[in-house]
Parts: C-alpha cells; sequence; structure tokens
C-alpha cells in the first residue's frame, strides 16, 4: 500500500518471530502431532511443519493459501473453530497452536474447553493473543492508516476499480459478524470497527489484558509454563523500526505469547479452593495465593533445612504443624520421620490432606492434652488468625517442657504488606474490607508477639550469631534490649520455647542464651 511496507512481508516477518519465540520458550522444539487452528495465509504452517510429524493445519476455509505455500506432509481439514468440538479424539495432539484466532470466535471458553480434551496429559497448548498495546495502536494509527488507503483507492478509481473493494469491506476482521449493508459501507470506511468478537472497543480493550487472557486459560484448565511479549506491530504494515525496537525495549508488545500445559488435579484443587477461599479476591490475589502453595514443593525443603538448624532434628519426635495447609511441609517431616499431627481451621483442607492425624480446629481450642509434643511449628497463619492470643496459649498449654515452637509470620511494620501488595496498610488499624476478610489477614508486630508469648509462659530464644561483626553487635543489642532482630526484616522468623524448670529467672535465661546460635 501506498506509504507502508509490503504488508504480506511485514505479516510474514511477525510470524517468524512469533514462532521462533514460541520454540525457544518450549521444553522441546520436536513433536509428534499437532493441531494448527487458524492457517491464515499458510504462511505460519510452513514454519510449525518442520518441528511435528504430523502437523494438521485447520481454518474456516483455504481460499487464501496458495500452492506454493502448502507443505506436501501437512493436513489440510477445513474446521470451522467455533465448531471443534468433537472434531478430533481426545489426546489427538502433543502441541497445540493458534496464533490471533481466539479473539475471533464467539466463545474462546468452548474452543479452550474442546481443545483441552484433545490435548495429550504431558503436551502444550501455544495460544499467541493480542495485547492492549494493539488496541491503542489500532485506534491511533487508523486515519493515518485510513489516509493512505483513501489515496490508493482515489487513485484506483481513475484506473476505473470500486472504491469499496470487494463484496463486503470488514476492516476489523471479525467473521463472525454479519456483512454490512451496502448503505452502511462509507461509516464503515469512515470509522475504525471492533477487531475481535466484542460489542464494543472497550469490552475489547478489557479483554486484552494479560490478566484477563491468564484468566481464561486458568478457568479452562491450564497452567501458564511460561509466557513473553510478542513482536510490537501496528497491524498496519507502517514500517516504524526504529520506534518497534525502542517500544520492545521498553516492554511494550502487541501480543502475548502463553505456554500452556494441562493442570495437575493438585493444582484443580488447589485452583477450586482458592477461588472459595478467596471469592472477592482479584484474580492477582487468587494466582498468588496458588503460585504460593505451588511453589512449596521446593519451600518446603528450605523451611524444614532451617528448622532443623533453629530447632533440631525432628526424627523421632512428635511435631504439631498449625495451619498445615495442603500438607506439603508437613509431608517433610513425616520422610524425615517425624511423627506429624496437623490442624486447620477450613474442613475442605483437612479432607484433602486425608491423614487422620490433621484436624479441624475452631481456631481456638486444640484437640490434644497438655505436653503432647516436642516441637510447634507455623509459617505464614499467625496474621491469619482470628484469635493469635488464644492460639499461642495452647501452644504453650500442648508443647512440652523443654519443647521448641519456631514461627515466622510478616512483620507488621514492613512497608509493603505481602498478601495484597498494598503498602503501609499493615501499619494502619485493621478496618472493613473484603479483601482483609478473605485473608482473614490481621496484623502482628513482633511487640504484641512477645506479649501474647510472655502470657503463655514462652520465651523467645534470642539468636546473635553472625558472620559479620556488624550484625553479630547489632544481634546483640537488640537481644539485650529484649527484641528480636527480625523486626528490621520483612518476615520474622523466631524461635520460641518452654522452659524445663518454670522457676527459671527470665532475665538470667535471656542472657544465656545470647550468644546460642541456632
Amino acid at each position: 500500500m501506498l506509504g507502508k511496507t509490503n504488508w504480506t512481508d511485514h505479516l510474514h516477518n511477525i510470524r517468524k518471530r512469533e514462532i521462533d519465540l514460541v520454540f525457544s520458550l518450549l521444553s522441546r522444539t520436536h513433536f509428534v502431532s499437532g493441531l494448527e487452528i487458524g492457517a491464515g495465509d499458510g504462511f505460519q504452517t510452513t514454519l510449525l511443519a518442520p518441528h511435528i510429524d504430523k502437523l494438521i493445519s485447520s481454518d474456516l476455509n483455504f481460499k487464501r493459501i496458495k500452492d506454493s505455500l502448502k507443505v506436501s506432509n501437512v493436513e489440510y481439514r477445513q474446521v470451522d473453530a467455533d465448531n471443534i468440538t468433537g472434531v478430533f479424539s481426545p489426546a489427538s495432539f502433543d502441541l497445540i497452536f493458534s496464533s490471533n484466532v481466539l479473539e475471533h470466535v464467539r466463545s474462546p471458553k468452548t474452543v479452550l474447553g474442546a481443545t483441552h480434551k484433545m490435548l495429550r496429559d504431558d503436551g502444550y497448548a501455544v495460544h499467541i493473543v493480542p495485547s492492549r498495546a494493539i488496541k491503542i495502536f489500532y485506534l491511533l494509527l487508523y486515519y493515518p492508516h485510513l489516509f493512505f488507503l483513501a489515496i490508493e483507492r482515489l487513485f484506483g478509481k481513475l484506473k476505473g476499480e470500486s472504491f469499496f473493494q470487494g463484496a463486503g469491506v470488514n476492516l476489523g476482521n471479525n467473521i463472525n459478524l454479519a456483512v454490512q449493508s451496502p448503505s452502511s459501507r462509507f461509516k464503515k470506511f469512515l470509522f475504525p470497527s471492533v477487531h475481535g468478537n466484542f460489542r464494543s472497543h472497550g469490552e475489547e480493550f478489557i479483554a486484552y489484558g494479560r490478566d484477563k487472557w491468564e484468566k481464561l486459560f486458568t478457568d479452562n484448565g491450564y497452567s501458564v509454563k511460561a509466557y513473553a511479549n510478542g513482536p510490537a506491530f501496528s497491524g498496519y504494515g507502517f514500517g516504524f523500526n526504529n520506534l518497534r525496537r525502542l517500544l520492545e525495549r521498553l516492554g511494550v508488545s502487541s501480543e502475548h505469547i502463553f505456554i500452556l500445559k494441562k493442570m495437575s488435579q493438585f493444582e484443580v484443587d488447589t485452583w477450586a479452593y482458592t477461588k472459595k477461599y478467596l471469592s472477592h479476591g482479584s484474580f492477582r490475589d487468587q494466582k498468588k495465593f496458588v503460585n504460593d502453595w505451588l511453589k512449596k514443593d521446593k519451600s518446603a525443603k528450605a523451611f524444614f533445612n532451617d528448622f532443623q538448624l533453629a530447632v533440631g532434628n525432628p526424627r523421632g519426635k512428635k511435631v504439631l504443624d498449625i495451619g498445615f495447609g495442603n500438607g506439603i511441609i508437613a509431608g517433610e517431616f513425616i520422610k524425615a520421620g517425624a511423627l506429624v499431627y496437623g490442624l486447620e481451621t477450613e474442613e475442605d483442607l483437612v479432607k484433602m490432606s486425608g491423614n487422620s492425624n490433621m484436624h479441624l480446629y475452631d481456631g481456638r481450642k486444640f484437640p490434644f492434652d497438655r505436653d503432647s509434643f516436642d516441637y510447634v511449628y507455623s509459617t505464614s497463619v499467625l496474621e491469619h488468625m482470628s484469635y493469635p492470643e488464644e492460639v499461642i496459649k495452647e501452644i504453650g498449654r500442648t508443647l512440652k517442657p523443654g519443647g521448641k515452637f519456631y514461627l515466622s509470620f510478616p512483620n507488621r511494620y514492613a512497608p509493603k504488606e505481602t498478601h495484597t501488595g498494598i503498602w503501609f496498610i499493615s501499619w494502619l488499624p485493621r478496618f472493613k474490607s473484603k479483601r482483609l476478610e478473605d485473608w482473614n489477614l490481621h496484623f502482628v508486630s513482633f511487640f504484641a508477639l512477645k506479649k501474647m508469648a510472655n502470657g503463655a509462659g514462652l520465651r523467645i530464644v534470642y539468636n546473635t550469631h553472625s558472620h559479620s561483626s556488624i550484625r553479630r553487635l547489632v544481634k546483640q543489642m537488640l537481644a539485650f534490649c529484649g527484641v528480636h532482630y527480625g523486626v528490621l526484616l520483612k518476615t520474622i522468623i523466631i524461635v520460641l520455647d518452654k522452659p524445663a524448670n518454670e522457676g527459671k529467672n527470665y532475665k538470667n535465661y535471656n542472657k544465656s542464651v545470647l550468644g546460642e546460635n541456632i
């Protein structure tokens, strides 16, 4: 087109960059069977074919594909993506691919649900979808594009060509909308139409957000294994290469590239629980909660190792996990030979554990006898307790004399609250909020914890060890004043114990542990 680069070459360069990015993100680059949804002009198929032994390329029609772009070992099948349900057998493919297709179908949920069944359990689904940036580019550059288009059509008119070319001009490329009547063609030509299968530009802009796409995939049983920003382009073929490179360096892209896998049953259960537990939370809140749980497989090992250094080897010991959640941390202690019991306030979590030693409680009273446990631990749970003082008293009651309690919780005076991501919210008095109620957040400071521990007959073990002489001095000075060094950190990790000798002098006890390395 006049004033712009060749659109076909421009589009092919974009497609090549997309495919290169996709296969740099995938853990493998060769697949046995694959399905391409939306072949377009066929160039994309030529890029996928070398990576897939048996590729099926599907599209609503193949009129745009030139014979020169057809690949001999590819099966071309005419399939309407909106009616793809049941077309292919379950578990047929180990790679399913689409690029700029989902925004055009009537029901992305239906398409994703149908293809989820067609994907093998160890397979990948790759979906490239538009971002909000492409919507902005589309609107900002529509009239510059229209200017060049009008000049080109006027020159064509002088040659006897039609100004409105084709049976129906559809600059929005929305195949699911009825073809405009001739009387509305000028209006359609003059004003930018909605690009995807949406009712308005605003609705489309909202739908193109990364979180919106990710929620759509999550709701249909996919987990995001990798993500990348795609190329930055306008969709009109303007050759602003220097500007494009600058935008890409700044993180601006016209597409989201999602690498997906089918969720495991554990992930499905975790999401189901999270949506119920954080019913008022945003998708970001829910995703953070799920990711924290899924990462606990790795963090559990780190927690267990730190527990051993701080408290001791739990082998053969009776251990209580308060707020066991998904049970992964408890599993590390069980593997190490500890007899582990757990407490939770959520009945769903108790059922999910399948362990008779995991008990439901009311968030106040423990269903155990006095002096029952050698060790107790709780990590990132104290801030969710409605009655922390009563729980700490119960720990003091059920912990054996000489037993230890390992506790970690977010520092109330850390600037950024970790659950909501809101700055300084924990510094304020607690107020009514659906998000705070969902998380059941109660901000706890070290000094409040110390007061509760004293009331429960528990005492803080002050760790003053450090390889740095300056840090060691700071720790010693704080400990001498009865302050744990955790007050300076985002997360307070602290060990408390129940003295074997109830009449032991507290001041002398503190002095005796100032130099202890836990």
